[in-house]
């Protein structure tokens, strides 16, 4: 039975034993395996959508909801990501959507702003600004994608 059919039995690691940066074998809407990220309490793995494929997080069935929780993992692997790859689905640094500056993400009380990095008033913001990301975070996705090779 996937998360998504309610199952309450329990047969998934819990939120409290899951260890940051390890690669965990999981059962979750769009993932079957992810790098458990304690800082966000959720799960990145490569999710492919429409023939894309792209890092992704989905977060532990234990945190509820908000923000809905869908993964469970079933397994700890032996890989722990090294400490100098970030658990990052994107590059910080990505560009307006809208007018190609570049920009830079804040977080602030939970919500994301960016700002262009290139103007004289360091937060100028572009009224019609929206992130465009350079690319998924290569080094984690790379990572990730050998695992899944290997294991098939």
């Amino acid at each position: 039975m996937s998360p998504n059919q309610n199952d309450e039995s329990g047969n998934y690691i819990p939120l409290s034993e899951c260890q940051g940066r390890y690669l965990y074998e999981i059962d979750s809407r769009n993932l079957s395996i992810g790098v458990y990220n304690p800082d966000t309490k959720g799960f990145i793995g490569i999710r492919t959508k429409f023939g894309d494929r792209y890092l992704f997080t989905e977060y532990h069935w234990d945190t509820g909801s908000p923000p809905y929780g869908t993964v469970q993992p079933i397994e700890r692997t032996d890989l722990q990501v090294p400490v100098h790859i970030q658990l990052w689905e994107h590059y910080p640094q990505c560009f307006c959507g809208y007018c190609g500056a570049r920009i830079k993400y804040e977080e602030d009380d939970k919500k994301w702003e960016h700002y262009h990095m290139d103007s004289l008033d360091d937060k100028l913001e572009c009224t019609k600004a929206f992130p465009r990301s350079i690319g998924v975070y290569s080094p984690l996705y790379d990572i990730l994608d050998r695992f899944e090779k290997d294991s098939v």
